[in-house]
């Protein structure tokens, strides 16, 4: 993010009494990242070792994912089918190509 870190944003969401349910999707994927994001309020807290997956097959993941995205649903749902995406897209794409996540508001709804 630009201007300010994932935590940061997290934390002053939290501060400002907001309970609406936060997804982390993040490339830090050390497990004190993960304590630190879970302990600053992150309802649950993704990973992204999809890059390297990408890379070790000779491939190229470009994840854009819109700052203070919030979708309605079962959390842990959600981040299931994000990864069981991810991981079919990698795997099944030709070799030197781009698999792209995006995930944005268009509207009232995510498309």
């Amino acid at each position: 993010m630009p201007k300010m870190d994932g935590i940061t944003v997290l934390r002053k969401v939290r501060e400002a009494g907001s309970q609406m349910p936060i997804l982390m999707l993040t490339a830090k994927s050390e497990v004190e990242d993960k304590v630190l994001g879970l302990d600053t309020g992150a309802n649950d807290y993704l990973a992204k070792p999809f890059h390297t997956l990408a890379q070790s097959q000779k491939k190229e993941l470009d994840c854009r994912v819109q700052p203070l995205l919030t979708l309605c649903g079962n959390d842990k749902a959600i981040s299931r089918l994000v990864s069981i995406l991810l991981d079919n897209a990698i795997k099944y794409s030709p070799e030197d190509s781009t698999v792209s996540l995006v995930l944005e508001k268009q509207g009232r709804h995510c498309p």
